[in-house]
């Protein structure tokens, strides 16, 4: 199965996973749908009042019965009468009867509807208001008989149905729109989130990871940029360096791991935070520890630990200094740390030179663990040159940040080279009560 075939599928937990991510949104749309649904309806839209007449076209004999002939005479005539009610002779008479309404705009509130095969008109009038709408209906329908009677004398109209006053609007039906409006806008937000979702490239779990990657999440960190480890060694967070350290100790058990090199793929993902308080929690658990920036371009672990830069790495690998001129002691008993030094023209030469090779080496035989603090991969080729003196990598991810195509080019990156990737460190996630997820 590709990785096309395994992105598309989505069963229940994912499902709910989205909505739950998604849940601001989905609330925010629908309640903005239902809100505007309920002030049209109450506030906007006019009410609709409809009343309806029935009218009979036809003569009754003595018997009560009328004719054969002349109940087909007069359903023939059904039109007739009808064109007689929608006529504008009959508009205007109504609508000097009322006073308040312009034969146009009666006519247009009037609807005159011949009931096929039956002598019956039916005329329906709607209006703004329950009062003009009756008012409207019997204006009309008295006109219209009246100007019948005069064209067809011996018609015979009666008024089978009579108006009534209505009392409730036929619309706005306030609870059918803000209902469907309500589901609407809900549908709508569902649809969305699973599109922002869809169209989301970032890895923001351990099953993308593993999923895009084909690695193993050795660590889940939530977002904290500074020494937590130190300044608050019980917290949440603090517990979750402990558990990396813990996998990383167990990450090998054929080989000793040693020497570790902290990379990313791209800048901005936490890889130096996530070094720093790793050789903290590496110190505290009592072994010797040394952190080495060996970011020679954009060094950072100077700034965290509050020590000079004017020397460092570079200066030692140029054959400047010796290195016990520019390890840094730090308030952590164990930890020593190694800055990048000036910045050179020549950085991934130095990095890639056997000098730095047999420095690693001599400093196995000094500490417990060596910790490198790397460029992101993506970038430059610092990282894939250090990491031949590395026992093993680990990719830091910033959850929901970066672009998958960029975490999976840094992994292939480091694989070209034969670096042994312990597994990613998903930085930056969410925390939930007291879990990280």
């Amino acid at each position: 199965m590709n990785i096309l075939d395994k992105e598309i599928r989505l069963d229940l937990k994912d499902f709910f996973a989205i909505i739950r991510k998604r849940l601001v949104l989905i609330i925010s749309i629908t309640l903005l749908c239902t809100m505007a649904s309920a002030i049209l309806s109450f506030f906007v839209i006019k009410p609709t009042y409809r009343t309806d007449i029935s009218i009979v076209l036809g003569k009754v004999g003595a018997s009560g019965t009328s004719n054969l002939n002349e109940i087909t005479m007069y359903q023939q005539l059904l039109k007739t009468y009808a064109a007689i009610a929608s006529s504008n002779t009959v508009a205007e008479g109504a609508s000097r009867k009322l006073g308040n309404v312009d034969a146009k705009t009666l006519s247009e509130s009037i609807t005159i509807t011949p009931q096929t095969d039956t002598q019956i008109i039916g005329i329906t009038a709607l209006a703004d208001s329950s009062k003009q709408a009756y008012d409207n209906i019997n204006a009309l329908t008295n006109s219209f008989i009246s100007e019948a009677n005069k064209i067809y004398p011996k018609g015979n109209l009666s008024v089978l149905d009579k108006a009534v006053l209505p009392l409730n609007p036929i619309k706005p039906n306030k609870q059918i729109n803000i209902a469907i409006a309500f589901f609407v806008g809900l549908m709508v937000s569902i649809g969305l989130g699973f599109i922002l979702e869809f169209l989301d490239r970032t890895i923001k779990t351990e099953a993308e990871v593993q999923l895009y990657l084909e690695l193993p999440v050795i660590g889940a960190i939530a977002n904290a940029k500074d020494l937590i480890t130190i300044k608050n060694p019980k917290s949440l967070v603090s517990e979750s360096y402990r558990m990396l350290r813990t996998n990383i100790m167990f990450s090998s058990l054929d080989k000793k791991i040693q020497t570790i090199m902290v990379t990313s793929s791209v800048p901005g993902e936490g890889k130096t935070t996530v070094a720093s308080n790793l050789a903290v929690i590496m110190a505290q658990s009592g072994k010797r520890t040394i952190l080495i920036d060996c970011d020679l371009r954009k060094p950072s672990l100077h700034k965290i630990f509050e020590v000079s830069n004017l020397k460092g790495l570079s200066n030692y690998l140029i054959g400047e200094i010796v290195i016990a001129d520019v390890v840094n002691q730090t308030q952590v008993e164990n930890l020593e740390i190694l800055s990048s030094g000036v910045k050179p023209a020549n950085q991934a030469e130095l990095l890639g030179s056997e000098k730095m090779g047999n420095f690693i080496k001599s400093l196995k035989e000094h500490y417990d663990y060596i910790i490198l603090d790397t460029p992101p991969v993506v970038i430059v080729t610092d990282a894939q040159l250090v990491s031949q003196y590395a026992d093993g990598c680990l990719l830091v991810i910033a959850a929901g940040e970066v672009d998958r195509s960029s975490a999976m080019k840094g992994k292939d990156l480091l694989t070209k080279v034969n670096a042994k990737i312990l597994g990613v460190v998903l930085n930056k996630v969410e925390v939930s009560g007291k879990k990280l997820y």
